[in-house]
């Protein structure tokens, strides 16, 4: 269409606008609607607020602004209208505190460390060869080291140990925090910026963010003071949120303690040669070190163990019980809108 066509179009309209002041008494209503009906990007079709005036929330509260409520894994980012985040909270707190039963390792008879060749008959030196065994020694024939027949007078025999009572840790745990989260409810307030004096009415604010809001938000404002609101009627919907979570849940530490008699008793035997095939002296050893004189001019070179007691008896356990709590910290109330009716368009 031709710049001339539009102007004649406009001067066509005006024409018929004069007709109606004519006919109707009523310029203004008249023009402004069959104007804005061929011409709707003129200025005086435009809405002057892009969102939707609602009323300003009495003093008590603040906002109002977009809440979504629902699993903190489906929470979605705020809005384009409404995009700062002003609030995040929680409910539905399930906050158990469970602790595993306490176990422990039962205790075990541990064979000799080792011998001690020395070279005096009873034990005294002023030499000291050690032969030492190594880590979890079954009794099967060793050859630590080499004693020449100089330097062994006697040898110094090891007692069998019994390992101590242990918890097993891992079967402990300081409480069920629950997966992800032990909040069953995630909630996020988002926020636009308001415009005002926009509505022709100083009792409405002009909100980008009002309704009908985007899937799953709805318009809520948030009291400011202590204790329960009573919701407006144009929020009537109350809501409880929390900010934070106190939590004192634990276990008791697991304590192990031996339950009842233990006995460990071993027979250590040395030999002079390096395959435990020249016998020279054999001990049983229980709780004590022993001093075993060796024959002269001979040498020593491997030894063995077998036991003769081994009883190691069994622990118990006490601890893991659980201790403390769980609690929500920093309420919030927010009153809000209806939840929009899926069914409306």
């Amino acid at each position: 269409m031709s710049g001339r066509e539009v102007r004649s179009g406009r001067a066509s309209l005006r024409a018929l606008s004069l007709l109606g002041l004519f006919l109707f008494g009523c310029e203004q209503d008249f023009w402004v609607s069959y104007d804005c009906v061929g011409y709707p990007d003129q200025p005086e079709c435009q809405d002057p607020c892009p969102g939707e005036c609602i009323p300003i929330p009495p003093l008590e509260f603040n906002g109002p602004a977009l809440l979504w409520i629902g699993r903190e894994v489906d929470a979605p980012l705020c809005p384009d209208r409404a995009p700062k985040p002003v609030y995040e909270g929680h409910a539905d707190l399930d906050a158990s505190n469970q602790c595993a039963p306490c176990q422990c390792a039962d205790p075990v008879c541990v064979l000799s460390s080792g011998v001690t060749a020395s070279s005096s008959p009873m034990c005294q030196g002023p030499g000291f060869i050690p032969l030492d065994t190594p880590a979890g020694w079954d009794g099967s024939c060793v050859s630590p080291a080499t004693v020449v027949p100089s330097q062994l007078g006697s040898v110094t025999i090891e007692p069998p140990t019994l390992s101590p009572c242990t918890p097993i840790v891992d079967h402990v745990t300081t409480g069920d925090l629950g997966v992800p989260s032990p909040w069953g409810t995630f909630a996020r307030a988002c926020s636009g910026e308001p415009i005002a004096n926009v509505c022709g009415d100083p009792g409405l604010l002009c909100m980008p963010s009002a309704e009908p809001p985007p899937p799953g938000f709805r318009q809520c404002i948030l009291f400011l003071r202590d204790g329960e609101p009573q919701c407006p009627v144009d929020y009537p919907e109350r809501h409880l949120l929390f900010g934070g979570l106190e939590d004192t849940r634990a276990c008791t530490a697991c304590q192990c303690m031996p339950a009842g008699p233990s006995s460990c008793a071993a027979s250590v035997s040395v030999y002079a040669d390096d395959s435990c095939g020249t016998w020279l002296a054999s001990v049983l050893v229980t709780d004590t070190p022993l001093c075993q004189p060796v024959a002269g001019g001979m040498g020593m070179g491997s030894l063995e163990a077998a036991w003769v007691i081994d009883e190691p008896g069994t622990c118990a356990a006490s601890g893991g019980v659980a201790v403390g709590q769980a609690k929500p910290v920093a309420p919030s109330y927010f009153c809000c809108q209806p939840a929009p009716d899926p069914g409306q368009p």
